[in-house]
Parts: C-alpha cells; sequence; structure tokens
C-alpha cells in the first residue's frame, strides 16, 4: 500500500474520533468523515507499519447512519466534526470508543454501567473560544486540528442571536480601530441568562469605552465585559488577571440546585444541562460508597464536590487557578456549606495533605486531558482511601491511569456521559474501589525453585515477558504467564503459590494478554 493509492473499502465501525475504519492488504484503515456501513472510493494519504490514514474520494454507497450535515463548513471547523452521522451512530461510536481503551489500555473489559445521551446536539454550549482573523476582520472556531479560525464561523454550536450580534459588534471595532486581538471568550448563563465577554489581547484596547457603550447599548443582555491576556504562544486557553471594563466578571449558572459564580479563566463544565447528569451520576457512586470526609482535586470553582457530596461530608478541594479558588470559596459561603479550597498543585496538594495526616474516605479525581502524573498516582496508591471517583475528558488517560493505579485500585464501574454532542469528545465518570486484602494477594514465583518441563526451558519468564511487550505494547505478571501455561498443559505440577486464605482470589489473565501469551509460546515452540 502507498500513498495516492486507490482503495475501495467497506467501512466497519467508526470511530470515537469520528473517522470510519475498514482492512485492506492486512492492515487497519482510517477513514477520515467515514461512517460504518458507507461503501465508499478512498485514497491512501499515509502509510505506517500497522495502518493507513485515508479520505474519500467517492462515495459508492452510502449508510444508512449517514446524515447531511446541517453546516456548510463542517468539513473544515473543528467545532463538530461528527455532524456527517445520525445521533444513535455517534453515540454509539463514543460509548465503543470508551471501552475499547479501558480494554486495551487498562486491561479491563467491562460494559458501561449507564449511556447518558444528551437532549439536543445544538446551542448547549455555555462557553466558546473564538480566534480572531485579522484578514476577514471576524472571529471563528478554529479549523479542524489547527490554531487557525474559520472566518466567521462563531454561531455553530452557540445559536444565540444576542452573543452573535455582540461578536460581531466587537469584530466592527477591531476593523475600525486596526486592533488585533488574540481571540474572545464568551461565557453565557443558561439558567440566568448572564453574558460575559472577555477579550484576550495583552495590548489595551483602543477607544474602549466607545466600544463599551456600543455593547451596552446594544445587547442588553451583556453582564460583563474584561480584556484577559492572551494565552502563551500555541496554547487554547486564556491568560489571567482580567481587567474588568464593565459590569462584573463572573457570570452566575445554577447546578443541582446550588447557585454557583464562574470566572473567566475557571474550568466550568460547558453543557449545563449534561454537567448535572454527569455530576448526578458521580453523586450516586459517592454516595454508595458513603464517606465521611472527601478530597475533591482540580475542584475548580468547587462545583464538582458541592454538587455531589452530602451537607454533612467534610469537603477539601483543590485547584491551581487562584480565581476559581476565589469563586470555590464563594459559591460554598453561598450555599452555606463548610468547605476548605487550597490553591496549588494537585500533587502538591496531596503530598501536603498526606504529610498532614489527612486519610479521606474517598477522592474525586477531574484532571485535565492529560490525566494524572505517574507520582500522584502513586501516591494516591499510598494514601489508600477507601475509593476514588475519576471523572475523565479523555477514555485513554483514563484508561492509562487505571492501569497506573491497578496495585491500590480495582476498576468497580463506569458510565459514559455525552457532553459534547457533535464532536469526537466525551466524559466518562468511573467508580474505583481498594483493593480487598482478604480478596487479593500478591504472588512471587521464583522459578529456580520449580522443575522445570522440557517446554519451559525453551523460554525463560523474563524471555516471555519480553517477546510480549515488544510484540504487542502488553506488560504482563509472571502469575498471568503460568495460568496460560497450565492452561496449555506445559504445567502439569503443584501450584507452589496457592492462597494462604481460602476465601483469598487470584486475580486472572485478562483475554487480550492470554492471547498475547501464547503468541510468545508459538514463537518459542513451547506449544
Amino acid at each position: 500500500m502507498v500513498v495516492g493509492e486507490k482503495l475501495q473499502l467497506n467501512i466497519e465501525a467508526t470511530t470515537g474520533t469520528g473517522d470510519g475504519i475498514a482492512h485492506a492488504d492486512g492492515i487497519v484503515v482510517f477513514v477520515r468523515g467515514a461512517v460504518r456501513g458507507d461503501l465508499c472510493l478512498a485514497e491512501v494519504d499515509r502509510v505506517t507499519r500497522r495502518a493507513a490514514f485515508c479520505h474519500i474520494c467517492e462515495l459508492i454507497s452510502p449508510s444508512p447512519a449517514r446524515i447531511e450535515p446541517d453546516c456548510s463548513i463542517a468539513d473544515r471547523c473543528g467545532g463538530c466534526p461528527a455532524r456527517h452521522m445520525t445521533y444513535a451512530e455517534e453515540l454509539s461510536a463514543k460509548a465503543q470508543h470508551v471501552k475499547n481503551c479501558l480494554r486495551r489500555i487498562g486491561s479491563w473489559n467491562a460494559e458501561p454501567d449507564r449511556i447518558l445521551a444528551a437532549p439536543s446536539r445544538d446551542g448547549y454550549r455555555n462557553k466558546a473560544l473564538l480566534r480572531y482573523d485579522p484578514a476577514s476582520f471576524s472571529f471563528g472556531f478554529c479549523e479542524a486540528g489547527s490554531h487557525s479560525p474559520v472566518p466567521g464561523c462563531c454561531r455553530a454550536l452557540l445559536s444565540c442571536e444576542d452573543t452573535d450580534r455582540a461578536v460581531n459588534l466587537i469584530a466592527a471595532h477591531c476593523r475600525q480601530t486596526d486592533f488585533t486581538p488574540y481571540g474572545l471568550l464568551v461565557r453565557r448563563s443558561l439558567r440566568h441568562g448572564d453574558l460575559l465577554l472577555a477579550i484576550l489581547s495583552d495590548d489595551p484596547i483602543p477607544e474602549k469605552d466607545t466600544l463599551v457603550a456600543t455593547l451596552t447599548e446594544s445587547v442588553p443582555e451583556l453582564t460583563g465585559i474584561v480584556r484577559c491576556p492572551a494565552p502563551k504562544k500555541g496554547g487554547i486557553g486564556i491568560g489571567r488577571d482580567p481587567e474588568l471594563l464593565f459590569g462584573t466578571q463572573y457570570i452566575r449558572e445554577t447546578l443541582m440546585g446550588i447557585d454557583f459564580s464562574v470566572a473567566p479563566a475557571a474550568f466550568f463544565q460547558v453543557n449545563t444541562l449534561m454537567a448535572e447528569k454527569l455530576y448526578e451520576t458521580a453523586a450516586e457512586y459517592i454516595r454508595d460508597a458513603a464517606p465521611a470526609s472527601v478530597l475533591d482535586l482540580y475542584c475548580g470553582i468547587g462545583s464538582i464536590g458541592l454538587c455531589t457530596t452530602p451537607p454533612e461530608t467534610r469537603l477539601i478541594g483543590v485547584e491551581i487557578v487562584p480565581a476559581a479558588v476565589e469563586c470555590a470559596k464563594e459559591n460554598a459561603a453561598a450555599c452555606g456549606r463548610c468547605a476548605e479550597f487550597i490553591a496549588a498543585d494537585a500533587s502538591a496538594a496531596a503530598a501536603e495533605l498526606a504529610r498532614r495526616g489527612e486519610t479521606p474516605d474517598l477522592i474525586i479525581l477531574d484532571p485535565p486531558r492529560k490525566g494524572l502524573s505517574e507520582d500522584l498516582c502513586d501516591l494516591l496508591c499510598k494514601m489508600a482511601p477507601p475509593h476514588l471517583v475519576y471523572i475523565s475528558c479523555d477514555p485513554a488517560t483514563l484508561a492509562r491511569d487505571i492501569a497506573r493505579l491497578s496495585e491500590g485500585y480495582t476498576p468497580q464501574k463506569y458510565s459514559v456521559c455525552d457532553l459534547f454532542p457533535g464532536t469526537d469528545h466525551v466524559e466518562t465518570v468511573c467508580l474505583l474501589s481498594k483493593l480487598n486484602a482478604k480478596q487479593h494477594i500478591e504472588i512471587n514465583l521464583d522459578m529456580d525453585e520449580l522443575d522445570l518441563t522440557d517446554a519451559e526451558k525453551k523460554a525463560t519468564y523474563q524471555e516471555i515477558k519480553d517477546y510480549v511487550l515488544e510484540h504487542s505494547g502488553l506488560k504482563v505478571s509472571s502469575l498471568y504467564i503460568a495460568q496460560v501455561k497450565q492452561k496449555c498443559g506445559i504445567i502439569e505440577r503443584e501450584n507452589y503459590n496457592k492462597p494462604k486464605s481460602e476465601d483469598a482470589k487470584q486475580p486472572q489473565c485478562p483475554p487480550d494478554k492470554e492471547k498475547a501469551i501464547k503468541e510468545a509460546l508459538t514463537h518459542f515452540d513451547m506449544i
């Protein structure tokens, strides 16, 4: 297979990122913009040792799950790349993507506890970050896979006339005054109707009083205007320390009956209605664990901890953004909740709390897309709270962290929540529990003490481990290898590693690792 070659493909599945999956010449083929059930002619753009990446040249027979996008720039804009498929197909693909990540990366093969669907693909965003395009004097969402804006593409997800009017007025002011901001952050309250505009620029706004007067006269729903420093080069967030130009630098929003103040730079879920479903699920997991004390890492403005834990629960929140911590304190006080909030890095704060002897019954985790650091995973295992509730916006890093935490925790259940319909993003909430010493044991296999069969003499346990890691990317234990050997009839002797307690259970080798181990045994002529 070579770049430029054209292939006729039957699309077998849809990925969680909105691409189609097919097979050709013995390798997997990813087809941009394809849907499960499509028959298409695709051109090869890139080839690796294990996969090829294509785009559609001709759609021979469209899938029943394919629909016509209701946006003229859906193929360019990175805002909603899944609008070419039915919502049922999108939701199914996302749930399967989460399951695949947990199985392949986290070695946990489980069906979701529930799949929470969004009521609508449109008008759900309470926040949008728009880049400014000086060539067209307009703001827009970025093109797929880049930081370059699509000119004029600002209403695709917001679907709000007063927001659109405000954005156009700022764009007109930029053109008249030759002002070139980095971009514009828009925050909108679903429940209160507040509208906050944050103009992102390191430079002062020329004729800012004129701009403020124009905006407040034309957009009566406007409750605040601020200027924020632009993000660092290549970034997509916003700087801190905003300059207040009008009104207030917060919006008000209500989640699960609790009122919150949200600052421009503070993290807050972009889909208010689905955030409630997500938090209700997390609250159920927490309620079943019945913790007396909870540590909420990456707490943002305190919304997760305040919404998901009973008022009598002792709550400590940790967040690295100082403005968000101030919001969290105000939000807790407003709902009469006694809680402690700390402005610090999650790993450093957890280490300090451990040094202070704080032993929470449960820890809530809601990290950014990069997930948890290895240091924090190790620290969580040492702190050893009975339960963890992990909320993730990236199934791959969630699965990786479940594997990192496997020495201390086992996943119990998870739910998939579609906070971002029309996009390739999805949220997952997962409950993990501390390993029960009565039901789990650690086993050391010292092969020097065992009588080896002729087959076993052909490869050591370490050689088998190295082969599996090199060819499948999986790490396997000596226990798993021994279990597979026993299944294959290689080990016929007495088991020297029986658990001492009758109710103890050995962890069993997962199917994917068993397959990889059998491939290694075949390679070494042991079976």
